[in-house]
């Protein structure tokens, strides 16, 4: 675990600085392998496939094995060093992201509304459909090699690798910066929604990014977030890939109005699961 003593704000600016370092690296990895589009503008499968893992590795694996080695000595100390969590907290953990599906869908439509209003708004919604069309042609598969492929690209690599940067290095850093634990959680959900490049859904990531927040400051333990992200990941997969019609219909669907009744209920399950977790947990904090 990062020694909160040892951080300063010089710190903080350092691992943003490696941090861009290797976003920048895994842009430049991930053009290299995809090389030129066809006549249709696609790339070919397992390219993209083999770009979008070595891309989530560099862009937020690495800076964290660097920054962990650099303050704990430990390459691997996010992973490794964790606090013993209840199994009914795992469960809660689970619950809160499953529960809280309609009030991020209802996030999301309001993040649309809001976009709406913008003068940019044609040019955001062109970068977001770029954006989905990337996201459906990863999750397109002929065998079940592919679909392995695509759900450990897809579900799991980047729930291993996100939660270990902004949850496991970055939410410490920003807790030990500003000396306040919610301002951290906050700003790291913030950065969390940007960084996905979707201005379009930046609401409902940062939803999830906050719940994802909560969940990792009273539990201490990465994994219980690995689990967590990973099972939405793959909520979301299960769920476009299983839909009738096309997957980029579906993802534009998402962000109709889903009316006012289910998103309460889910906001209200939402925080009665949260409480519950952070009463399981509440000895590590």
């Amino acid at each position: 675990m990062i020694d909160r003593n040892r951080i300063t704000p010089l710190t903080t600016l350092a691992v943003l600085g490696i941090f861009f370092l290797c976003l920048l690296a895994s842009y430049i990895a991930a053009f290299s392998i995809l090389g030129i589009p066809d006549s249709n503008g696609q790339y070919e499968y397992y390219p993209m496939m083999i770009a979008q893992i070595i891309s989530s590795v560099l862009a937020f694996g690495v800076p964290t094995i660097i920054v962990s080695a650099w303050k704990t000595g430990k390459p691997l100390d996010t992973l490794t060093d964790v606090k013993s969590t209840r199994a009914i907290a795992w469960v809660l953990a689970l619950a809160c992201l499953t529960v809280c599906q309609p009030l991020v869908q209802w996030a999301s439509f309001i993040n649309e509304q809001l976009c709406m209003k913008m003068d940019s708004w044609e040019n955001l919604r062109a970068l977001s459909t770029i954006s989905n069309k990337a996201y459906c042609s990863i999750m397109k598969h002929d065998t079940i090699a592919e679909c392995c492929l695509m759900f450990f690209t897809i579900a799991v690599l980047p729930a291993i690798v996100e939660e270990m940067f902004f949850r496991g290095t970055m939410q410490q850093i920003l807790t030990a910066t500003t000396r306040s634990p919610w301002m951290a959680i906050l700003t790291t959900s913030a950065i969390f929604s940007l960084l996905h490049g979707d201005i379009v859904a930046f609401l409902p990531r940062f939803l999830l990014g906050y719940i994802l927040g909560i969940i990792y400051y009273y539990g201490k333990n990465i994994w219980v977030n690995i689990a967590a992200h990973a099972f939405n990941n793959t909520l979301s997969v299960i769920f476009i890939i299983s839909s009738d019609g096309d997957m980029l219909e579906t993802l534009n669907k998402l962000q109709e109005n889903p009316g006012p009744i289910m998103p309460i209920i889910a906001l209200a399950l939402t925080i009665w699961g949260v409480q519950g977790f952070i009463y399981r947990t509440r000895e590590n904090i």
